[in-house]
């Protein structure tokens, strides 16, 4: 556990054979992500899937997350508003929706 260096070295082995594999590249992010690594370049993973797997939201989902831990509201919520689009009823983007209002909403506060 926590061999994020290990783990990203080999994604990006993965990724030469197969760049625009939607799984690969989300695994990648969410390392990036755990690893406390650059969300730059997590939300740019994530960004690539969603651009090889448009009709599933949970690249999208990944990508309203790493935009929160980073501050930028604006950006979540257009990514949000385009996975409630693919999944208006899925139960995670519902959820995600009421969190990013709450952060939001607390970001006004200050």
């Amino acid at each position: 556990l926590g061999r994020f260096e290990e783990a990203r070295d080999l994604y990006d082995r993965a990724l030469e054979l197969a760049p625009d594999h939607p799984d690969l590249l989300m695994a990648k992010g969410r390392c990036l992500v755990h690893s406390d690594d650059d969300l730059s370049e997590a939300a740019i993973c994530f960004k690539k899937a969603v651009k090889a797997a448009p009709e599933i939201p949970d690249p999208l989902l990944h990508l309203v997350g790493c935009y929160m831990m980073d501050g930028k509201y604006n950006k979540a919520r257009a990514a949000w508003r385009r996975a409630d689009k693919i999944a208006h009823e899925d139960p995670e983007v519902v959820e995600l929706g009421h969190a990013l209002k709450q952060a939001e909403e607390e970001e006004e506060k200050e």
